[in-house]
């Protein structure tokens, strides 16, 4: 039989040895955004008044930690956003999720007070990423694809390696090493996709990088065009309206 399921290591061990220095995408937080100080200096009017705040409440929280545009907006996503990415990601699985909620009402599994449905909690469980995928959907749908490919090939090569080791452990089985071997053959093809299917996660990463720095420069240009602005409207707020103390 094949040695590669001969020892019993973990799915994710197995890939990351395969993988080399290619960790999973979605283990891997986003890099900070830029502050939305455009938002704040747009004109020399009302939003000058803001100058010397930076990085006070309001404007904290307002792009994310996950990437530009509102990934994360703090909001709890909804049991329908969760589900919808659920079957994006595995929608056997999905359809068993929804006929459990199904068997969740009156009389059902989850009849007594306290057990409710399957609901986002639930969902959340199972995938933990799924809540953030959510956010990334909405805000960058491209990435949103990749990432989603990036757990079916985990999971595809998790189901392959687990085939493995039941043949391995059944010797009725008798075309058990012939399976093996087109389970390794397949194992190895689906590897090397997943790899190139990182390569372009980060590709598309570095990407948003890109656009990130370029909006931090324009940002501390204007800024500094409009320095005399900003700290007299910074100064004119501090003292009050009508410019005195």
């Amino acid at each position: 039989m094949h040695a590669l399921f001969h020892a019993r290591p973990l799915p994710a061990a197995l890939l990351a040895a395969a993988l080399a220095a290619a960790p999973p995408a979605l283990a891997q937080p986003d890099p900070p955004p830029p502050p939305r100080q455009a938002d704040q200096d747009r004109g020399h009017g009302q939003h000058h008044d803001r100058e010397g705040r930076r990085g006070d409440a309001g404007h904290r929280g307002r792009e994310g930690r996950h990437g530009g545009g509102g990934e994360e907006d703090h909001r709890r996503p909804s049991r329908e956003e969760m589900a919808a990415v659920l079957r994006d990601i595995d929608p056997a699985l999905a359809e068993r999720v929804a006929d459990r909620e199904a068997r969740g009402g009156p009389g059902g599994l989850a009849g007594r007070p306290g057990r409710g449905v399957v609901a986002a909690d639930g969902i959340r469980t199972l995938f933990p990423q799924i809540a953030r995928l959510t956010r990334l959907k909405q805000v960058d749908p491209a990435l949103y694809d990749l990432r989603v490919r990036d757990i079916r090939f985990e999971r595809d090569t998790e189901r392959i390696v687990a085939e493995g080791r039941r043949l391995r452990g059944d010797p009725t089985i008798e075309d058990a090493d012939d399976r093996l071997e087109d389970l390794h053959d397949e194992l190895e093809e689906k590897v090397e996709a997943h790899f190139e299917l990182r390569q372009e996660i980060r590709a598309a990463e570095l990407e948003r990088l890109e656009k990130r720095l370029e909006q931090l420069e324009e940002d501390l240009k204007r800024r500094q065009d409009d320095k005399d602005a900003l700290i007299a409207q910074r100064l004119a707020k501090l003292r009050g309206d009508d410019g005195g103390w």
